[in-house]
């Protein structure tokens, strides 16, 4: 794409060939003539026939340009919640950047990461240090992607490890949360435990997302919302949740957001609120835990239950089955089963 931009009183020429990036000006102070040139540049780079003049002159791929580029990509391409965490991570790097004096991808050295890191060792945990690490190997993969750089030059560098330490709730703890929540918290707790639905999914649930007669639940996709790996999902609905859910809709309307806002004002609950509400209620139960640990629940109570991993991964809308082996070690009863099969 040739975009274009005034300097002064002339239009100038801005795109990219052959994964470098060029400006040439048009010669022209009339917005429609300079127009017209960007077409017929774009049609010549789309045939390959685009032949750089000296009066082209090629831009060196800086670190700002490939920030500027997968914003850019992001925003065009990635939920509004993952679209921040890039705008929150790129601005992290470019001002450490800047202050080291680094222009150029390759400046960019695993001894300057490494300093970074332990810079910063005090202010950011190991798992943000790794989420601001993703999206800058992000970064270098996308400008590879896009013939700008040849190699990633922190492909190498590892993370964190960050051991996984799951909280699952048991039956004396579910059940005395239960008792103190209000019906609203109930369904949110009734679509961790029985749905596995993370906090996004809750809050973006509408009404018409819930077969009753069917007894389905689906997550969906809308112009407004995007579920997590991009994988709308069908879950049957537990009669808990059913009997949750009725209380809780009462006379509303068929069609809505279930957790619709209580201040008078139109639209949907924020997104923090289900995580704000509940561990108000932990609080008052004296439990330790968080929001996300009732679909941790949900996925272990599957796993003991000798639910297939296949099975479990679909119903918790996991990508890959990776994200669901963090439960396998809670059923060492189906590898014993899986031995007895085999002939004597």
């Amino acid at each position: 794409m040739v975009t274009i931009y005034k300097r002064g009183v002339v239009w100038y020429l801005d795109f990219y060939y052959k994964g470098k990036r060029y400006q040439r000006s048009s010669k022209t102070s009339q917005r429609y003539l300079a127009e017209q040139l960007a077409k017929e540049i774009e049609v010549q780079i789309f045939k390959g026939q685009l032949r750089i003049s000296s009066e082209t002159r090629p831009q060196g791929t800086d670190i700002n340009t490939l920030f500027r580029r997968y914003l850019e990509h992001s925003g065009s391409t990635k939920a509004k919640t993952t679209q921040k965490t890039d705008r929150v991570a790129v601005k992290v790097w470019r001002d450490h950047f800047a202050r080291k004096g680094i222009r150029l991808p390759s400046q960019v050295t695993h001894s300057v990461i490494a300093d970074f890191q332990i810079e910063n060792s005090g202010h950011y945990s190991a798992r943000y240090f790794n989420n601001l690490l993703g999206c800058l190997k992000a970064v270098f993969n996308k400008a590879i992607e896009w013939g700008l750089l040849e190699t990633n030059p922190i492909a190498r560098f590892k993370k964190n490890r960050i051991p996984k330490k799951l909280r699952f709730f048991d039956d004396e703890e579910t059940d005395l949360l239960w008792k103190l929540a209000s019906s609203r918290v109930q369904v949110m707790m009734a679509l961790g435990l029985y749905a596995g639905l993370r906090r996004a999914e809750m809050v973006n649930l509408r009404w018409e997302d819930l077969d009753f007669k069917k007894k389905m639940l689906h997550v969906r996709s809308d112009s407004q919302y995007t579920p997590k790996g991009k994988r709308p999902r069908s879950i049957p609905l537990h009669n808990t949740l059913i009997d949750a859910m009725k209380a809780l809709k009462g006379d509303q309307p068929a069609r809505g957001w279930v957790f619709a806002r209580t201040d008078g004002r139109k639209g949907k609950l924020g997104i923090n609120a289900p995580t704000r509400e509940f561990s108000e209620l932990l609080k008052r139960a004296k439990i330790a835990g968080r929001l996300h640990d009732l679909r941790h629940t949900f996925g272990s109570r599957l796993v003991r239950e000798g639910v297939p991993l296949p099975v479990v991964m679909e119903l918790m809308g996991h990508s890959d089955i990776e994200s669901t082996m963090i439960y396998v070690h809670l059923a060492p009863g189906q590898f014993r089963d899986a031995i007895d099969k085999l002939s004597p």
